[in-house]
């Protein structure tokens, strides 16, 4: 591919991967093959591709406009992505909403200046027409416009941000029970895709959560299976247990053949992706989560936490699942208010 004519290097890859950059599989195994072997040194993919993300942003901004935007993604955005990276996200979950972040302001720059505004004389009724017709921006655009009249790049604007909670989507119970039985018992789905779909459905645990499994994470050594979500290891249910047990199996005889060997480490990744070498991204699991019926991810683990609230503590769930004590006592109050009666009781 490269045939030895440009050298080993990170940018070297990207430019044989194109427009394609990281779904370019067979450019990405070369790299973590060289990444393995010693002759690259590792880097975070994902903010890597968010920095060329970034700067193509910036190629299409409007020269009068690239300053402002530059100076939000490099000391605001990317910053942020950097520090939460740092703090144990997975940087996989933490670029696409920072990309987000800058294509917003782009884009609400870009059409002030349709609209014949400077951007220093913005006002509130020019901000509440675009939101209008980009209300999915609202929360992003108001951090963009906070950080901007900090530093008197902008007009004071104020932007009332969405209210999150309580959350406004739930899955009918009985959808969800009927989902879950499926998974359970059709063994013509891979182990692993039926797993990361009961682990949605009967513990509410987030895409990005999931694909940072570990095979570490699974505890197979008695024949009681536990799964490591939280702090404390949580014991699956029989069938579920079964499921984690093939899934792993699955992953430990799914090693690439030939020279790979010689350079790969052990399989890491529960939810491996490609390469084998890096977990799956949360878009790839949500596609293939929805071929099996689970199509509405974020109603579903809604379900599941509130069903689960009204069965255990606070400080037992946010100690099994990985939640915050606060989010496991708010989850718990809403559980208890109007529509607690709305879950049916379990029966899988």
């Amino acid at each position: 591919m490269l045939h030895a004519r440009v050298p080993i290097h990170h940018e070297s890859l990207d430019a044989a991967a194109g427009g394609a950059r990281g779904r370019a599989t067979s450019v990405e195994f070369l790299r973590q093959l060289l990444v393995d072997s010693g002759a690259l040194p590792d880097r975070d993919e994902h903010l890597s591709r968010l920095e060329r993300s970034i700067a193509a942003v910036l190629e299409t901004c409007h020269p009068d406009d690239t300053s402002i935007i530059q100076q939000y993604a490099t000391w605001r955005v990317l910053a942020t992505a950097r520090s939460r990276v740092s703090a144990g996200r997975p940087s996989q979950a933490v670029a696409p909403p920072a990309l987000g972040n800058v294509v917003a302001a782009a884009r609400f720059l870009a059409w002030i200046r349709s609209q014949n505004f400077p951007a220093q004389a913005v006002t509130q009724t020019a901000v509440d027409r675009w939101l209008i017709d980009n209300p999915s921006y609202r929360n992003v655009l108001a951090v963009f416009l906070r950080w901007a009249s900090r530093r008197h790049l902008l007009p004071a604007i104020e932007v009332a941000a969405r209210q999150n909670w309580p959350p406004r989507d739930l899955a009918p119970a009985a959808h969800q029970m009927h989902l879950l039985r499926g998974l359970l018992h059709d063994d013509n789905v891979a182990a692993c895709d039926r797993l990361a779909g009961c682990l949605v459905l009967l513990y509410g645990q987030p895409l990005s959560r999931i694909c940072q499994l570990r095979l570490t994470d699974v505890d197979l050594r008695t024949e009681t299976v536990t799964l490591r979500l939280g702090d404390t290891p949580l014991e699956l249910p029989p069938r579920i247990a079964d499921l984690a047990r093939e899934a792993v199996a699955d992953r430990l005889t799914s090693i690439p053949p030939g020279i790979s060997k010689g350079f790969t480490q052990s399989p890491t990744w529960l939810f491996p992706g490609r390469p084998s070498t890096r977990p799956a991204g949360a878009e790839s699991l949500r596609r293939r989560l929805a071929a099996l019926g689970v199509v509405a991810v974020r109603s579903t683990r809604n379900t599941a936490l509130i069903t689960l609230a009204r069965e255990v503590p606070p400080v037992v769930l946010a100690d099994l699942l990985g939640l915050t004590i606060g989010a496991a006592v708010r989850w718990r109050e809403l559980s208890g208010g109007t529509w607690g009666s709305y879950i049916a009781e379990r029966q899988v």
